[in-house]
């Protein structure tokens, strides 16, 4: 996909639809830009996914490890072995 468009003469440069719904951008956005040489480069920031990120590293971080356990007829709680857990995901 390529376009030629303008840059107005405070610097802006809009961005067609097409181009704006490719790479998810709806409404504002925010969006990294970078230089080598002439070439420039848009790259959009998806400020949700680090906020994201974040909450799900505070709540993994809260939790409690338990091991898997299981009540059976042949005693009290015992622990998976690591084959019998490939076994019963089939990866084994």
């Amino acid at each position: 996909m390529e376009y030629e468009v303008e840059v107005d003469s405070q610097g802006r440069v809009v961005l067609p639809a097409e181009i704006r719904q490719a790479i998810g951008i709806i409404g504002k956005a925010k969006v990294k830009v970078r230089m080598k040489g002439i070439e420039v480069t848009i790259t959009v920031l998806d400020e949700g996914l680090k906020h994201r990120v974040e909450e799900w590293f505070r709540r993994l971080s809260s939790m409690r490890i338990q091991p898997f356990t299981e009540k059976g007829e042949y005693g009290p709680l015992r622990w998976y072995s690591d084959e019998y857990v490939r076994k019963k995901l089939g990866i084994s």
